[in-house]
């Protein structure tokens, strides 16, 4: 009888090794995301903090992602033009009212903030220019940045006196910036909970948080694989050696 080549060996060695690593993986994955959950959680109770103050504690030992914040915004020098952001509800179209507030600190002259859904354009392909009131005293979380569309950006076309946006990324924040003639964007854009005054025919909402929860399954696979792989080599080995 022929021994298994010594490639085979080989293959069947690293693929086994790769598959326990994919399931020891997901498995920390999964440690992490539990912890992120509950920081969410306990944020979401959390009273919202003074942005400079929450500014200086981020500079030493915080990260400032998902931190309620409360914010007063300056008066822009002009009305801004409407930017919006897509986005899909219960598999409805629906747009996001972006704007800048206007910070009166030195380190950053402005901040990107999410307004919420605005009810006039729910399932609109196209939308309208609309005229809201300028965001002055703001509370809401603080997110980070996402990045750029993973198959491109298929949006319409702008309209007159609107701009539309698919993600909130470092190049549409420099965009914001410049339509709004805004100097210095935060790298970070704030998701509005309540505003005073609140701008009529906007929704304040959530955007969707992705934190993955089948990570245990995934870990059930990849070690299932790697059993299943076992078997087949132990199978043929135990042919082998009752054939001989």
């Amino acid at each position: 009888m022929r021994r298994f080549p010594l490639g085979l060996k080989l293959m069947a060695l690293v693929v086994f090794a790769a598959l326990i690593g994919l399931g020891l993986w997901q498995l920390r994955r999964m440690a992490q995301t539990s912890e992120h959950r509950a920081r969410l959680a306990a944020l979401a109770q959390a009273p919202p903090r003074p942005l400079d103050e929450a500014l200086a504690g981020a500079r030493s030992t915080e990260n400032l992602d998902h931190t309620r914040v409360s914010v007063r915004c300056a008066p822009p020098p002009a009305p801004s033009p409407a930017i919006y952001r897509y986005s899909v509800v219960d598999g409805v179209i629906g747009w996001r009212l972006l704007d800048m507030c206007r910070l009166s600190g030195a380190t950053w002259g402005a901040l990107a903030i999410d307004r919420g859904r605005i009810g006039a354009l729910t399932g609109a392909m196209t939308p309208r220019a609309l005229s809201f009131s300028a965001p002055r005293a703001l509370v809401g979380v603080v997110r980070s940045l996402g990045g750029a569309p993973l198959f491109g950006d298929d949006m319409p076309a702008d309209r007159p006196g609107t701009h539309l946006l698919r993600v909130l990324d470092p190049p549409a924040i420099a965009a914001m910036a410049r339509w709004t003639a805004a100097r210095a964007p935060m790298p970070y854009y704030l998701v509005v909970e309540s505003e005073a005054p609140a701008p009529a025919g906007v929704s304040p909402a959530p955007v969707v948080e992705d934190v993955p929860r089948d990570n245990f399954g995934y870990a059930l696979t990849w070690f299932g694989l790697a059993a299943g792989l076992a078997c087949v080599y132990a199978a043929m080995v135990w042919r082998r050696l009752t054939a001989r």
